[in-house]
């Protein structure tokens, strides 16, 4: 009797959980999918941190090799010829980013003649002046190289589509595992602990280009506005150290409270109980952390630029817009906080106190974002478009 072969993936991914980005995501989720399909499933990352050189993440075997300088020419080889062999074995071959990894992929590609499908996120494909010039060179010869390309919002695809026509915009989140993971004791709970004042939230990695400390400076101006509100930022990174400083400085400690970064199913419940969640980005791809506040049903208020411009709609029909450095392209590079004019973070809390007002027109806006992305971001049906396109 014979039996059918196990299919095999590998997928190369700068970063990795325990990162819990939108990327981390997306390439968990895309796994996950796979393995429902009958795939075993590795993956190789290089990203930042320790962890165990090979070890399991819900039944994915994850590859841990360390990051590689331009001086470690032999260790570059031999990440490569590994690699090569893991591309050799897999039946179905990804690439998350167009940066490092996903050009020696597609490089291990050649040799091996397999395809390479590469999943285009903001990392190596959203460029500024301020990069290093190798950058362009990632992108180059991984988009000239790929076999398809899936990117996460039409912004990227319209850069991608200068190297390659073959192109899908393919995102989704996991709306079961949402529903799932809300409690309403938990999220009364919240409520109560913040006794009636408006809670506002972000769920974001500190960093420049999150725009986190755009949220700060407007909040001064907020409380002019006598709005009672508390502030709570979900995620940590390296500016948590200068947010914190510049809350301090502002004298708002008692209206902001840094809570670290939290497992999913929490993060859940406190967007579940905030009055509005904010996404004030200098670049964003397709933000999968905006699609999950926009399915739970929370007022959102977002920059006017990239993914989120279009999550929200190029009228604002899905949420509330703010225009904070007057341009809609992404840039990596983020502005100084304080190269933002007064009038600037004045409208940025007068949109916010839209956002809280409880209107019908609020509340209507949700209520068409949470349609929007039940009926375009599922994962079944995404990864469904997603294998028949790389097929």
């Amino acid at each position: 009797m014979q039996h059918s072969r196990q299919k095999t993936s590998v997928i190369f991914s700068e970063t990795y959980l325990p990162l819990l980005g939108g990327a981390e995501m997306y390439t968990y989720n895309f796994a996950k999918q796979l393995t429902l399909r009958g795939y075993t499933i590795t993956i190789l990352t290089h990203a930042d941190g320790e962890p165990p050189e090979e070890y399991q993440v819900k039944g994915v075997t994850v590859i841990h090799v360390p990051k590689i300088s331009k001086y470690q020419p032999f260790a570059l080889l031999s990440l490569f010829l590994k690699m090569t062999r893991l591309v050799r074995q897999s039946d179905l071959v990804c690439a998350n980013y167009t940066y490092s990894l996903s050009t020696l992929a597609v490089l291990a590609g050649v040799i091996a003649r397999k395809p390479i499908i590469v999943f285009a996120h903001g990392l190596g494909t959203i460029i500024d002046a301020t990069h290093p010039k190798i950058y362009r060179l990632y992108r180059y010869v991984t988009l000239r190289l790929a076999h398809k390309v899936v990117t996460t919002s039409e912004e990227i695809a319209d850069i991608v589509r200068r190297y390659t026509r073959e192109v899908l915009v393919a995102t989704a989140v996991d709306c079961s595992a949402i529903d799932a993971s809300l409690d309403v004791s938990r999220v009364a709970e919240i409520q109560k602990e913040f006794d009636g004042r408006k809670i506002i939230v972000t769920t974001r990695r500190l960093v420049e280009k999150n725009g986190i400390q755009y949220l700060i400076e407007a909040l001064p101006f907020l409380l002019k506005k006598q709005i009672d509100f508390v502030y709570v930022v979900i995620g940590d990174g390296r500016l948590y150290d200068e947010l914190s400083k510049r809350v301090n400085e502002l004298g708002l400690q008692s209206r902001v409270r840094f809570l670290g970064a939290l497992q999913n199913n929490l993060v859940f419940n406190y967007i579940k109980a905030a009055d509005v969640a904010v996404f004030p980005s200098s670049a964003e791809a397709l933000s999968l952390a905006a699609i999950e506040v926009m399915h739970i049903g929370t007022p959102l208020v977002v920059s006017n630029i990239g993914g989120l411009r279009e999550l929200v709609g190029v009228n604002a029909e899905r949420g509330t817009t703010i225009d904070l450095f007057g341009r809609i392209e992404s840039v990596y590079t983020a502005p100084d906080a304080h190269s933002l004019s007064t009038v600037t973070y004045e409208h940025f809390a007068e949109q916010l106190v839209v956002a809280l007002s409880c209107s019908e027109d609020v509340a209507h806006k949700s209520v068409l974002a949470k349609e929007f992305v039940d009926a375009r971001f599922d994962w079944l049906r995404v990864a469904n478009a997603i294998l028949q396109f790389i097929a």
